[in-house]
């Protein structure tokens, strides 16, 4: 929004000529630094990486374990269950 209505920002300091949606569009989309170029490849990236560790640690059992640990040293407090969340 700021690409196209920059021309009606008041302050001089932040305003520009403007630009046509046919100029935006192909630059927001279509280019590397767009929606499909890198935003893009760094979410897959991450995403990728948080499900395989996930699947490792409930294959191998290590996930069960810090559940187990955590609920063993909060599990008698108050509040217990969330401090365990947090400590797993």
């Amino acid at each position: 929004s700021y690409a196209l209505l920059g021309n009606h920002i008041p302050t001089p300091l932040l305003s520009h000529p403007g630009f046509q949606l046919d100029e935006v569009a192909p630059y927001l989309w279509f280019r590397e630094s767009g929606v499909f170029g890198t935003p893009l490849q760094i979410s897959a990236k991450f995403i990728f990486l948080f499900l395989f560790f996930g699947v490792v640690l409930i294959q191998t059992g290590v996930g069960r374990f810090f559940n187990d640990l955590a609920f063993a040293a909060t599990g008698r407090f108050t509040g217990g269950t969330a401090k365990a969340a947090v400590i797993a």
